[in-house]
């Protein structure tokens, strides 16, 4: 039997990733206050990265403020409800400024206890008499302790300057940093301090920023496509490095071992050092990488990359921000015009870091690779369209026919396994309001699918026909009457299917490995406003359930009553109430809940009343009746793990 295997679903995904950031269009807003109003609350929409560490429910503030306005109201009363509206920020670094106005939020200063008092601190323990350089006081006080204040981060300490207040105190027997009453300011400024008192790599802070559209979080659905991947594209912000998304989508591709190929994206921007990108990727993700190509310079000095199996260099040309495709000129890395198109100090900062990754940097092994072990590397700009090509012509290389898949009965190889099988990783309800369709899609591990064909559902224990088979791109569909291993396709599903399930047509009947439960970050609890709706809330509650989009938990020892919601990303919890209200016509009120992780416990025979953990530990059980325990902190895990001998957490639920 000949088999075809697709790679084009995974193809038009990286491409639609690509080309995504260059067809947004800028909204634009009347000049009246429900216009300006409307303005201000997408910048901070679209620019404000704090909204989920707060907690704040951005979306519910517009609604509450915008009920203030009126079309008459003047300038000063519109700039009395947009200062309103911030103050929820609670942040004193976003102000409005106005002609008769700025809004500020001082309750960051004022609301804070004092435990400072500059003028004891300089008459009692300095007695006016300390040196004072770059913003630093500072003095070697009496019993020869060592004592520096750095009142402000906004001041700049050089290195020099450092040098000599160091030198000075470097006879005391002991030395105190004293950052009380800091305003704050430059992180560059801390990294200076601290540096000098490490001797290996070591976080000191963090900066979150927030240049795109749209919110920073994503549903497990997310995480349960790549379940049905065989290979995938990890697209990294050259400025940024390895975002906390990243690290949580990389867990399950390390769970499954399959292969990641990164593409460092935004090169045309100002850029990590390299080394230090690379670093990132190794420390952060656990995987060792091999770059492909290597970018000579970044920003404005951006010239293009240098292909380390050709030796030639790739010269990069700005392509108005990616509506024409790209000239690629290539050019010998000992072409004497080279010298023409690049500059002395780059040419010799290549062939420095080239040399530096040739002996110490990881080979390229495609063994490694095809393990999930080892990470080719790619840089390049897709807003550009530069480098994205030579990414896609080396990623269909470097990839593989569709992976054997882990069964009751060993691995399943599609290369000799001839019957048809699959397992459902999606299912989405209501997709067509018109007819409440409900659609289960699945991947195609092996044989040949046909349009009507009969299949047995192992969880089902039954034969079951697979009608209406589509394929899906953005909102298009169209029907198939045949596809093959690595294809995705979607079936009507009159409600049998659940997430996980195996189709196959083999006379061994053998099932697929589940699909894991992935742990949700925030919780809710939820219930209907109206309880005359009890059996609409508990459908839609259910099946929204069933799709993947939520997990349903209860309180221990209790019923139905009050259910907990918890879910990966909170914008989950605003699709869950729209959906509840325009699908289901039931309206819900929810309480957020302070904690933050979750842990399904394994042992089996654990006793949840005898079970002593932290004052802010919870005892849930998921629809299963399975026992899990919700905490607020890490440090109330390892606490519990201690308080009880042999009890075993997972964070993956099976």
């Amino acid at each position: 039997m000949m088999h075809r295997f697709s790679k084009i679903g995974l193809l038009v995904s990286i491409l639609s990733v690509f080309m995504f950031p260059s067809c947004h269009k800028v909204e634009v807003f009347e000049d009246d206050p429900y216009g300006n109003f409307d303005a201000l609350w997408t910048i901070l929409d679209e620019r404000y990265c704090f909204f989920e560490y707060k907690n704040i429910d951005w979306t519910q503030i517009r609604t509450k403020y915008r009920k203030k306005l009126t079309s008459r109201m003047t300038s000063e009363e519109l700039f009395s409800v947009c200062n309103d509206m911030l103050m929820e920020l609670k942040d004193g670094h976003v102000n409005l400024i106005a002609a008769h106005d700025t809004s500020r939020y001082w309750d960051w200063l004022y609301g804070s206890p004092t435990n400072y008092d500059e003028r004891i601190i300089d008459e009692y323990y300095l007695n006016f008499d300390y040196r004072y350089t770059s913003g630093i006081k500072y003095k070697i006080l009496p019993q020869n302790v060592g004592y520096m204040y750095y009142g402000s981060f906004s001041s700049t300490i050089g290195d020099g300057n450092l040098d000599q207040i160091l030198a000075y105190l470097s006879t005391s027997t002991g030395l105190i940093i004293d950052v009380r009453s800091n305003g704050g300011g430059s992180l560059s400024n801390v990294e200076t301090l601290v540096s000098r008192f490490i001797n290996r790599k070591t976080v000191v802070g963090y900066i979150s920023h927030k240049t795109g559209f749209g919110h920073q979080d994503f549903s497990e659905d997310t995480y349960r496509t790549l379940m049905a991947a065989d290979s995938a594209v990890m697209v990294i912000d050259a400025s940024k490095g390895v975002e906390a998304q990243t690290r949580k989508l990389f867990k399950v591709c390390t769970m499954r071992h399959i292969p990641i190929f990164t593409f460092i994206n935004k090169m045309d921007r100002e850029a990590m050092d390299t080394f230090e990108l690379l670093d990132d990727i190794e420390n952060e993700l656990g995987i060792a990488t091999c770059p492909v190509n290597w970018p000579i310079g970044s920003g404005k000095e951006f010239r293009g990359v240098y292909d380390r199996e050709t030796k030639k260099v790739e010269l990069f040309s700005d392509t108005q921000k990616g509506t024409t495709q790209g000239d690629v000129k290539k050019v010998d890395i000992n072409d004497p015009e080279l010298a023409w198109l690049i500059s002395d100090s780059q040419r010799v900062q290549l062939e420095e870091e080239i040399e530096l990754q040739d002996g110490a940097g990881a080979p390229f092994d495609q063994e490694l690779v095809s393990k999930g072990e080892l990470s080719p590397v790619f840089f390049g700009s897709a807003l550009t369209n530069f480098g994205v090509e030579t990414f896609l012509q080396h990623f269909l290389k470097m990839t593989s026919s569709p992976l054997p898949r882990k069964s009751d009965q060993g691995m399943i190889n599609p290369m000799e396994e001839e019957s048809f099988s699959a397992f459902v990783f999606k299912i989405q309800a209501n997709m067509n309001k018109a007819h409440r369709d409900r659609i289960a899609f699945m991947r195609i591990c092996s044989g040949q699918f046909e349009a009507g064909m009969d299949v047995f559902h192992i969880q089902g224990g039954k034969k079951v026909r697979l009608s209406q088979p589509q394929q899906m791109m953005a909102s298009e569909r169209h029907m198939v009457q045949q596809a093959y291993g690595g294809d995705i396709i979607g079936v009507f599903d009159p409600g049998i299917f659940s997430i996980g399930d195996t189709l196959t047509t083999s006379p061994s009947k053998f099932a697929y490995e589940g699909i894991p439960t992935f742990a949700p970050e925030h919780f809710a609890r939820v219930r209907q406003v109206d309880t005359m709706k009890r059996k609409q809330f508990m459908k839609g509650i259910n099946q929204i359930a069933q799709e993947g989009a939520i997990q349903i938990f209860q309180e221990y020892n209790t019923g139905m009553e009050e259910i907990i919601v918890g879910v990966v990303g909170v914008l989950q919890f605003d699709v869950l109430k729209y959906r509840l209200e325009n699908e289901y016509n039931v309206e819900i009120r929810m309480d957020s809940l302070p904690y933050e992780y979750i842990r399904w416990i394994e042992n089996e025979d654990v006793d949840m009343d005898k079970l002593s953990g932290t004052s802010d530990m919870k005892k849930i059980k998921d629809l299963k009746d399975r026992p899990l325990l919700l905490f607020v902190n890490e440090w109330s895990i390892r606490m519990t793990q201690e308080r009880n001998e042999g009890l075993i957490l997972s964070e993956f639920g099976r």
